[in-house]
């Protein structure tokens, strides 16, 4: 018997023909102790093209295969209870799909949940095997978005107010000159040339009581009335109103956004996934 120099894997020699077999069978369990294996279900990249993995893997995009051709595989996903999906029920099971999927540990692997992947903010618990969870794009909504302030007064109304305007004061005293003098049918008379002024009044025509009822006023004779000329005006104003209150007025403050989906990849590299199914 022989044995090889890196790992001492024993073998048989042509001198021993007797002991050929128990050689061979050392030699096989030399392997297995030694030899770093792929078991069957054993999950692993390949950063080659697909065509050329191994005879023994399968592609991991989510198939339903054999559960006769692959009875060892197919014994592991029966005993885990299917986490990739059970086929048919009865001919076929599913393997994962892990396209465009990175791998997270199973959140309570060794019985306590790390809470590092939980179903109240991914949505998908992390504790269930085969779950998938996360998207290439996130689109926040209102809540997710961080507190901020808008500036800009709105919906606020003037105040109460007027507009004025004043007109001056005191008109002028000033007289009307009719051309003559005349009587009306209750006796009274029109003195209007050159009357000027209140109190001791110059009557040019002549006339009765120049003190009497005709002091302070002037009178136009018409053919139907007497209108005073001589009333002074008060001091005034005109006042122009806005008409109180304004109504409320919004102004409107811009918005910015689009509220479309963000980017939400994380550095990732491309390659193929397979796993050992025979």
């Amino acid at each position: 018997m022989g044995v090889t120099s890196q790992y001492a894997l024993r073998y048989p020699e042509p001198t021993y023909p007797s002991t050929v077999a128990t050689d061979l069978q050392n030699l096989a369990q030399d392997v297995d102790n030694f030899i770093m294996s792929v078991p069957v279900g054993m999950s692993m990249e390949w950063d080659y093209a697909a065509a050329l993995i191994p005879t023994w893997a399968l592609l991991q995009y989510g198939q339903a295969v054999s559960r006769t051709l692959y009875p060892l595989l197919g014994a592991l996903a029966s005993a885990a209870s299917y986490p990739h999906g059970a086929g048919d029920g009865s001919t076929t099971f599913n393997i994962a799909d892990k396209r465009g999927r990175v791998h997270a540990g199973k959140d309570d692997m060794g019985g306590t949940a790390a809470g590092r992947i939980t179903a109240a903010l991914s949505g998908t618990a992390g504790t269930v095997l085969g779950a998938a969870v996360g998207n290439e794009g996130v689109t926040l909504s209102t809540a997710q978005l961080p507190s901020h302030n808008h500036s800009g007064a709105t919906n606020i109304p003037s105040a109460n107010h007027a507009h004025s305007g004043h007109s001056g004061g005191v008109s002028a005293w000033h007289s009307h000159n009719d051309g003559g003098h005349g009587h009306n049918p209750a006796g009274n008379c029109s003195f209007a040339d050159g009357w000027m002024g209140t109190g001791n009044n110059d009557f040019s025509n002549g006339g009765a009581d120049r003190y009497g009822s005709h002091i302070g006023y002037q009178w136009l004779w018409s053919n139907t009335a007497y209108v005073n000329l001589a009333t002074e005006n008060v001091d005034h104003s005109h006042y122009t109103s806005t008409g109180g209150v304004s109504a409320n007025e919004y102004h409107a403050i811009p918005s910015d956004g689009s509220g479309a989906a963000h980017p939400n990849t994380q550095p990732t590299i491309i390659v193929n996934q397979i796993v050992r199914a025979i």
